[in-house]
């Protein structure tokens, strides 16, 4: 068996994977069982296999899938479970800090050990939000009251092995911070990035943004539009502190450590302790450390006098941060760093090579074209390595990302040298002035290129999910099929293709089959979890339409843009608003400017609203139809649904600031209703509709509020179930104990987003709404 290691850590890695990605929808009783019987079949034919070598092999692979399924199982039942076993309730708990970084403009994360909960010794980990400011430093203790609560849905979280988050008590002032007698290597670490940001800050306030998000990977700062174009333009790796940052520095200090001192292994042995100081600062994620410990072993190598093999030392490197946290396996992040690494490794030399023939036979022209051809054929090979883990989990392919990498990856090498530099140069006149107005310019460049590109109509194309499924389905067969028939390639090399199509057809149409059943004729109203405020999305068959999209917070747009691509919407038949507050539209110019709208529906446009205005200009920017009802409106959306837009008592009262336009889904005599913000004296003018609101879910109005959601109505529309929209440990207590008071006293069921993510509400009419799991 050829590089036994690189084949051992493979079969980890990819049995890892199936196991973690079938754990969600089956027992770890019955994942254990299949795991096994795959492991005795795998050990049964190589015990039998006349080929030594290839019986030793499957042997070996048979093994590892084994030993894989025990140690995830291990690590979910006594570290993830054990862990998760502590939520659900309030409690007294006694902290170290160990780091800090900002969640957003506002709130501050501290990385948490717990140390005491009511008195109780624990080792947990966990993420402590506050918005207080800095309330503390690194290695002091810190206690107080508050409720441990799971990560729903989200990887990056599990990948770092931190499990619990707790939200800050707003009614809590019990908070207290002991300073710390002795410090760790933490405060060293926390201080040196602390000091970064200071000097990153003495940038102009655009470029400091900029730099943070670069060199630290601090994005609290970039608004939403920044992001989403460097997203569109295949540049969001410049913000995603990994190989790439990583290569920079090391390349950088190897470089000039070596043209120093011509002990080449005094240079590698500094080099790797600047990649472990590099990690530390940026938080040991996990595509770092992938990248990370590749260095150190490629390093390693060259201090010992040993030869490394790249693809034995990326697939070790992935397979221990996995054996550490199976989790680890399902990190975007990690995933985008290993296949755009594994890309480079199979790809490049036989791109650059086919480049290579065309080069002229003079010198410095060839070494120029040699240099460019190599930039492309990396760029090309990196591009072709992550393209389903982007079709499959962002729904999108960049179609323009070689040439925004092309343009502006050397300007972030620059950019990054040149920020050291700067740090390291201090405030030194010439150099400083001189050394900003460098960066100032590279920041512009590259930022500007990502807004051209972006800008591009197909710059991204999206992707639905059950093509991405079945392109990375049939190039799977496509290479199964070489291997197993690569003797005969002659003779087979044209019908491969063909054969890995006919798998892909029966594939595709028993799926596609089963999907239409399950789906068709069924309309999904989801109540997307945005924090303190509203978003609501429907779909049915493939259309889908949104009803407001806001948030006290600036995370509105970012949550539903990523349920939208979740669910494969590329396209919004409308969107309607109920009123102008911040928390119900302050995301929707974003979600225009990201998917197709064709018409925006508005309340009346008072005579003085900033948001109304950037709306209406948005609208008209990006194509979409603006609706603004002067009477009740009915119209025909998502093949058969009928959405009443009802309006006629906004001119009644028209200086009520609680004003809120009322949407009522209806499908086939299943009726979904929000009233926005709307007060219980603008209900009693909505209670004149009489049985018209007969709804069988009911958005809580005003996400909850004791002020909304009156008797009157209540009775007058009488729900089965009820969801509020509201943000966790919000400030206004939505929903209140009166209003869910009400909602039992009519016997509705409340759901909620602060406590249960995203709510899905699923009917195929006749007054029958079920949740959705």
């Amino acid at each position: 068996m050829k590089k036994p290691l690189m084949c051992i850590c493979s079969v980890y890695l990819a049995s890892l994977f199936v196991y973690i990605f079938l754990y969600d929808t089956m027992k770890i009783h019955t994942l254990m069982v299949l795991f096994t019987c795959v492991s005795l079949l795998m050990c049964a034919i190589g015990t039998v296999y006349a080929c030594k070598r290839k019986s030793i092999a499957l042997l070996t692979a048979g093994l590892t899938v084994i030993l894989t399924s025990l140690t995830a199982a291990f690590y979910i039942n006594n570290v993830w479970l054990d862990t998760l076993s502590f939520c659900g309730h309030y409690e007294r708990i006694s902290a170290t800090v160990q780091s800090i970084s900002k969640s957003n403009d506002k709130v501050y994360k501290y990385a948490i050990r717990i140390d005491e909960l009511d008195g109780e010794k624990v080792n947990i980990k966990a993420y402590y939000y506050n918005e207080d400011g800095r309330i503390c430093d690194v290695d002091d203790k810190i206690a107080f009251t508050g409720e441990l609560e799971e990560f729903t849905s989200d990887d990056y979280y599990r990948a770092k092995g931190i499990f619990l988050r707790i939200d800050r008590d707003y009614n809590n002032e019990s908070l207290s911070v002991e300073k710390a007698q002795k410090h760790t290597w933490r405060y060293g670490i926390q201080a040196f990035r602390d000091f970064l940001e200071r000097k990153l800050e003495e940038n102009s306030a655009d470029v400091a943004v900029f730099a943070k998000a670069v060199m630290l990977g601090d994005k609290s700062g970039l608004g939403f539009s920044t992001e989403e174009s460097f997203r569109r333009a295949g540049l969001s790796h410049v913000f995603a502190v990994s190989g790439l940052h990583l290569s920079f520095i090391s390349t950088a200090v190897y470089g000039v450590l070596s043209r120093i001192t011509a002990k080449r292994r005094v240079a590698a042995a500094v080099n790797m302790a600047v990649v472990v100081l590099f990690m530390a600062v940026t938080g040991f994620s996990a595509s770092v450390m992938r990248a990370g410990i590749m260095t150190l072993l490629f390093y390693g190598a060259k201090l010992f006098g040993t030869n490394s093999d790249s693809k034995t030392s990326l697939v070790f490197a992935a397979s221990l941060l996995c054996a550490v946290n199976p989790f680890a396996v399902t990190d975007v992040s990690l995933q985008l760093s290993f296949c755009a690494t594994l890309g480079i490794l199979l790809l490049y030399s036989p791109i650059y090579e086919r480049m290579a023939k065309i080069l002229p036979k003079q010198r410095i022209i060839a070494s120029i074209l040699s240099y460019l051809f190599s930039a492309i054929a990396v760029t090309v090979a990196a591009s072709i390595g992550v393209l389903p883990i982007t079709a499959i989990v962002f729904s999108s392919v960049q179609t323009l990302s070689v040439v925004s990498n092309l343009l502006c990856v050397w300007a972030v090498s620059a950019f990054f040298i040149a920020e050291l530099v700067m740090v390291a140069a201090g405030k030194i006149p010439f150099i400083s002035d001189v050394g900003r107005g460098f960066i100032k310019l590279l920041s512009e460049y590259i930022t500007n290129c990502a807004n051209l590109i972006s800008d591009i109509p197909f710059a991204s194309v999206y992707v639905p999910k059950q093509l991405a499924f079945l392109l990375v389905f049939y190039a799977a067969i496509c290479v199964l099929l070489y291997l197993l028939f690569k003797k005969y390639e002659a003779k087979v090399s044209a019908v491969i293709p063909i054969l890995g199509a006919v798998a892909i057809l029966i594939v595709y149409a028993a799926f596609s089959g089963f999907y239409s059943i399950k789906q068709a004729n069924v309309l999904e109203i989801t109540a997307v979890d945005v924090g303190q405020g509203s978003c609501i999305v429907a779909q049915k068959d493939g259309k889908a339409c949104m009803i407001d999209c806001g948030s006290e917070s600036d995370g509105a747009a970012t949550n539903a843009i990523a349920f939208l691509r979740e669910n494969g919407v590329s396209r919004l038949e409308f969107i309607a608003v109920t009123h102008y507050h911040k928390d119900h539209v302050n995301g929707i110019i974003d979600v225009m400017k990201t998917v197709k709208t064709d018409a925006v529906i508005l309340p009346p446009i008072p005579k003085t609203s900033e948001m109304a205005d950037a709306i209406k200009a948005a609208s008209t920017e990006c194509g979409a139809e603006i609706i603004v009802p002067e009477s009740d409106l009915l119209i025909t959306a998502l093949n058969g649904v009928s959405v009443y837009v009802l309006s006629d008592y906004f001119y009644q009262t028209p200086n009520d600031e609680t004003q809120s336009m009322t949407v009522m889904l209806d499908y086939n005599n299943s009726e979904f209703l929000t009233t926005g913000d709307m007060s219980s004296q603008q209900e009693m003018l909505l209670a004149e509709y009489g049985d018209k609101l007969d709804c069988d879910v009911f958005m809580a109005g005003h996400h909850g509020s004791e002020y909304s959601n009156s008797d009157k109505l209540l009775s007058q529309i009488t729900p089965e179930i009820v969801i509020a929209s509201a943000g966790k440990n919000n400030s206004y207590g939505h929903p209140t104990v009166e209003a869910v008071a009400r909602f039992d006293w009519i016997g509705a069921r409340l759901y909620r987003t602060d406590r249960e993510g995203n709510i899905t509400v699923r009917t195929s009419g006749n007054s029958v709404f079920e949740i959705a799991e």
